[in-house]
């Protein structure tokens, strides 16, 4: 049996492959990529049902991964988070990753400059496998479980004024 720990993360602010906080747009991919192979490929067959792994997709830390395996896992800049990202960018209590049924949503927690998925800032996400989820300057990709997790993407935008169903 496979048992995974989570993994704290942690930037020396002078590290310029991580992104500026400048909003949605920027150069690096915001988009679902190929499902994964290689070694996370076999990582994730071997997670059990109900679990997912975010995996930090650039920068200093890229390839660290954090398990999804509780009800609420919560993502910030303090030491008592779950997942912490040490940098300016992102907030004491930023966001959590919240279990819906098989797979898990995100959801920002009033952050200063907000949580993002596939380069939209989001109050809620269901996020979809290979989502690609911005807190701060760090991006981490959504793999669960194979085979489990939802099929549409709903985001709720930071504004709260329109639902957008992909």
């Amino acid at each position: 049996m496979l048992r995974f720990w989570p993994v704290r993360a942690t930037t020396d602010h002078d590290d310029d492959t991580l992104l500026q906080d400048d909003g949605p747009a920027s150069p690096l991919p915001e988009r679902p990529g190929p499902p994964p192979s290689g070694e996370l490929g076999a990582v994730l067959e071997a997670l059990p049902r109900g679990c997912a792994l975010l995996v930090m997709s650039h920068g200093l830390h890229a390839d660290a991964r954090y398990l999804l395996d509780g009800d609420v896992t919560g993502a910030g800049r303090s030491p008592r988070q779950d997942i912490m990202l040490d940098d300016a960018t992102v907030s004491r209590d930023h966001a959590e990753f919240v279990r819906r049924g098989e797979g898990f949503a995100v959801r920002d927690l009033y952050s200063l400059n907000g949580t993002y998925v596939g380069g939209e800032r989001v109050t809620e996400a269901v996020l979809r496998p290979g989502d690609v989820v911005r807190i701060g300057k760090f991006r981490l990709v959504y793999h669960p479980a194979p085979g489990r997790g939802p099929g549409r993407h709903l985001a709720v935008p930071a504004d709260g004024h329109e639902l957008a169903v992909r």
